[in-house]
Formats: structure tokens, C-alpha cells, sequence
């Protein structure tokens, strides 16, 4: 039964074949469409050359025109459609330098990478398999299309997509694919980071990548990611804990964790990471290491966040240690003195006035006090009573320092 998308872009297939043109649904589509797995973006493959679809279709946009794909606009929705091509000549491996339009189907599927991946769907949802990807699928097996080794040059980066394909799918690599991801690795050096991190943190969000994890770790091609190769003793630890309900975020923490790191900013930056990634990260990984040497404080409730704490209770969970529900934590929170700095019942200003002193570092230092003072039950947080200990108790300690 086709899902949702199929039957969205349904039109768009129909349109094409009445104007005299051959039109299928391929790619990753297709493939999660026979496994089960919920599809996401359709691609759309056609004998119509760029400027015919053009004239078939009323709004569409050159998204890459020289390699036959126009953006064809469908009921608010844009759908990528590309002319059936071959390629040649890889020389940066990873775009070809002569892409040639052709109006045969298989001529089109030949150059995909797996079988699972060179199934086509025509409108009456009846498949178009030259090359045994549905047999595969059933088996579970990564093969690539003809030569491995002459798919793995045409672009490195098929060899970390081989990977992330049995992190998620569960699937397994044949003989031949394995031989060729071997024999080609160092070819992984050409690759940009960027793009290998994309297919990285896909293959670290697999929902098999427990059970591949150490496979990853034997291939020669981790030799060529950032922080993998001299630290395969310790990375194999990852892959005992509990991952599947882990984000990204706490997934790579727990990478951390694995390799004793205690600022991964250096790391993340070699992966050229983005900013909020290396933030995030460098956060959760800071308080992780916290967590794990105490339970939370009432001090530490009210100056974390709550997602951060919650993450943190997860990661405790995921390597086995006990943990609070988010039940307990909420329960722990209501019975805190004092939400958060916005219901404190003093300001900067007002230590400004009570002390005499111009802002400063000062300002932020007492008022932290304060808060611990009030979370500690010491002090209550009304206005005078706070002036009160700020006049004998913190201006006297200061004072004397």
C-alpha cells in the first residue's frame, strides 16, 4: 500500500506519462516503502529531458539543471524530478565530470550505488528490480550495483553510507562490498568532513548501530575519521549501553565519556561541527561528569535547565547506573525555595544601594550567594531579610578578604 507521499506525487508521475514520457518513483523511497520504514522525501525519475519537464509542468525551479534535476512545485509541495542519466569520469571522487542524459530506465539504476537502492516504482506501484535489490531487501544484504571497487571510487562516500545503511537498517554487507570498502578506504581522505559527519551522526542515530558498532570499529575505514583510529579499545564501550532512546547529542556525549574527554570542543572542531553542536555537547558532557560523581543538589535543580537535567537522567540510565524518572525531578523542583533568578526578591541595583559600590564582578558573585543561601533554607527570600544578611554576613566576609 503506498504511504501518504507516494500518493501526493502520484499526479506528478501521471502528468509526465501523459505527455508521452516514462516516469518512476526510485531511490530511498522505494526501498523504505518495501521494508516498512516511514518514507520521507519521494524522488522521481524520468525519460523527459530537463527543458520537456519544464514544458510539462507550469512552476518549477533549476535546482541543478546540469545534472538533469528541476524542482517541479505540486500543491505547495516542491518534488525533485531528474532525467535518467549515466555518468563519468569521477575525479574528485565524488562528482562525476560528464553526466549524459539517456531515455532506458536500467541505464539510469546502473549507476546507483546498492541494489536496495536501484528499485523503481511506476504509478501502478509495480517495481522495475534489473538488479536484485528486492531479493537483497528480503536477505538483508548491502550489494553494491556491478563492481564495488568502481562504486566506491566514483564517490568515497558510498563506503560510510554502506555503514550507516546497517546501522539503520540492520542489514549486513556481502563478501564483494566489504573486499571493496576495504580495498578503497584511503580513498575516504578526499571526502569532505562536513560530509562525512553527516553520514557519521546518521550511522550513530541507527537503530542496529549497537549491534555494528564493533564491525565499524574493525574496518580500516575509521582510519580516516576524526578521534577513531588510536581510540578503538575505548570506543568499544559505546555500543554496551543503552542508545535507542538517545538524540544525537547525547549520543555523541557518550562517545565522549568512552574516551575520557573533558572539553570535546577540539574534537567536534576537527569533524567541523557547528557551533551549538560543539555547545551543546561541551554542556551535557560538563554536567554528565557532575552528575556522576553526585546526586543533584538543590543548588544544581535550579541552575540547570530541565531538558539538561532530563538528558543527563538518561545518559545515567543508558550506561547503567540509577537514575531519576522525570517524575522524580519534577516533584524535586516544586519543593525548591526558589524557581528561578527571576523570583528572587532582590536585584544588582539593590546590592548596589545597601553596599555603597559601583557594579562590578561583585554583583554576580553575591547575588549567587544569595540564591545558595535561600535554595540552602539559611535565608529566607524576602527583601529585608536578605538586606540583613547582606549588611553582616556577606559585606563582613568581604571586608575581610
Amino acid at each position: 500500500m503506498l504511504s501518504e507521499q507516494f500518493k501526493q506525487a502520484l499526479p506528478i508521475l501521471k502528468k509526465i506519462e501523459e505527455a508521452g514520457f516514462q516516469a518512476y518513483f526510485v531511490g530511498g523511497a522505494v526501498r523504505d516503502l518495501i521494508i516498512g520504514r516511514e518514507v520521507n522525501d519521494v524522488d522521481i525519475a524520468t525519460s523527459a529531458l530537463p527543458q520537456e519537464v519544464k514544458g510539462i509542468f507550469p512552476k518549477t525551479v533549476d535546482v541543478g539543471i546540469e545534472h538533469g534535476t528541476i524542482l517541479v512545485i505540486h500543491n505547495g509541495e516542491g518534488y525533485e524530478i531528474t532525467t535518467f542519466r549515466t555518468e563519468k569520469g569521477y575525479e574528485d571522487f565524488r562528482r562525476p565530470s560528464e553526466v549524459s542524459f539517456v531515455r532506458n530506465l536500467e541505464e539510469d539504476l546502473q549507476r546507483r550505488d546498492f541494489t536496495i537502492n536501484a528499485i523503481a516504482m511506476n504509478a501502478n506501484g509495480e517495481f522495475v528490480d534489473p538488479f536484485n535489490g528486492l531479493e537483497d531487501i528480503e536477505q538483508k544484504v548491502i550489494r553494491t550495483v556491478g563492481s564495488a571497487d568502481e562504486r566506491f571510487q566514483e564517490d568515497a562516500l558510498r563506503m560510510m553510507r554502506a555503514i550507516r545503511f546497517q546501522s539503520q537498517l540492520g542489514f549486513t554487507m556481502d563478501k564483494t562490498c566489504r573486499e571493496g570498502l576495504e580495498n578503497n578506504a584511503a580513498l575516504l581522505e578526499h571526502i569532505a568532513i562536513e560530509r562525512k559527519l553527516q553520514e557519521f551522526e546518521k550511522l550513530l542515530l541507527g537503530e542496529y548501530v549497537s549491534i555494528y558498532w564493533a564491525d565499524f570499529l574493525s574496518l580500516k575505514l575509521s582510519d580516516y575519521l576524526p578521534g577513531i583510529k588510536r581510540n578503538r579499545e575505548l570506543l568499544k564501550l559505546f555500543h554496551t549501553f543503552r542508545l535507542s532512546h538517545l538524540t544525537i547529542t547525547e549520543r555523541w556525549t557518550l562517545l565522549f565519556y568512552c574516551l575520557k574527554i573533558d572539553d570535546p570542543s577540539t574534537l567536534l572542531k576537527q569533524w567541523k561541527a557547528s557551533n551549538k553542536r560543539i555547545k551543546d555537547c561541551r554542556l551535557l558532557l560538563q554536567v554528565f561528569y557532575q552528575r556522576l560523581q553526585r546526586d543533584w543538589t538543590d543548588y544544581d535543580l535550579y541552575n540547570v535547565e530541565l531538558p539538561t537535567i532530563l538528558s543527563i537522567e538518561k545518559l545515567m540510565n543508558s550506561i547503567g547506573n540509577s537514575y531519576f524518572s522525570k517524575k522524580d525531578i519534577e516533584e524535586r523542583i516544586d519543593t525548591l525555595a526558589i524557581k528561578n533568578g527571576d523570583l528572587l526578591a532582590v536585584t544588582g541595583k539593590d546590592l548596589q544601594a545597601w553596599a555603597n559600590k559601583k557594579g562590578g564582578p561583585w554583583i554576580k558573585e553575591c547575588l549567587e550567594l544569595i540564591e545558595k543561601e535561600i535554595l540552602s533554607r539559611n535565608l529566607p527570600n524576602e527583601k529585608d531579610a536578605i538586606e540583613k544578611w547582606v549588611m553582616n554576613e556577606w559585606l563582613h566576609r568581604s571586608n575581610n578578604n
